[in-house]
């Protein structure tokens, strides 16, 4: 951290206006728009920009606000995915990303990990199934399929990194990885409550 005078409010007014950019649908990545905001702000010392937390508390916030459907938002589209894990259930996939922790946009597309070996019967299941899907040459995210109702990025994993995913244990504050039946255990108590 910076020793700047005014280093906590800069900070503040980037993560503050970061959360608009992502509510208001102008980013869909929080990293992206801590950029843009700084940009913005004429905010070039990235010693200045806030860290994660006070991003993901910004935007939290300014969703409690401006957007407090989000929850509910979100609520169903964890249940698209998992609708949409179910299709590819036999490839043993596991959702990731910002969807999990809150921070995804409306528009955000949702991403899923597959084991590297299962690319061809992944290709063949999308065929299959006519479900419209497209390579992303040069990204760690191989291939985007969309559905009626959401994008999913595809992201090829090895083998180990895949077992660490299925294993990780979600904390209090942080879930990096869902498998289907955490999902399903997850939505399931968030319908009881």
């Amino acid at each position: 951290m910076s020793n700047h005078p005014n280093g906590l409010q800069i900070r503040q007014q980037i993560a503050n206006l970061s959360a608009r950019l992502m509510v208001d649908g102008y980013e869909n990545d929080l990293n992206t728009a801590c950029r843009k905001a700084a940009k913005q702000l004429g905010i070039t010392d990235s010693r200045l920009w806030p860290d994660k937390e006070m991003l993901a508390a910004s935007l939290h916030e300014y969703r409690a606000v401006f957007a407090p459907e989000h929850s509910q938002t979100q609520l169903q589209r964890l249940q698209n995915a998992q609708a949409f894990m179910m299709t590819i259930a036999d490839v043993d996939p596991v959702v990731i990303g910002d969807i999990l922790n809150g921070q995804a946009s409306e528009h955000s597309a949702i991403d899923i990990a597959v084991d590297m070996e299962f690319e061809k019967q992944l290709v063949f299941h999308f065929t299959n199934r006519d479900l419209p899907y497209r390579y992303l040459p040069g990204k760690r995210i191989i291939m985007a399929v969309e559905t009626g109702q959401e994008e999913y990025l595809i992201h090829l994993q090895s083998s180990p990194a895949m077992r660490q995913l299925r294993q990780e244990i979600p904390t209090r504050d942080q879930v990096l990885s869902m498998t289907i039946k955490q999902l399903e255990e997850y939505l399931t108590k968030m319908a009881s409550s």
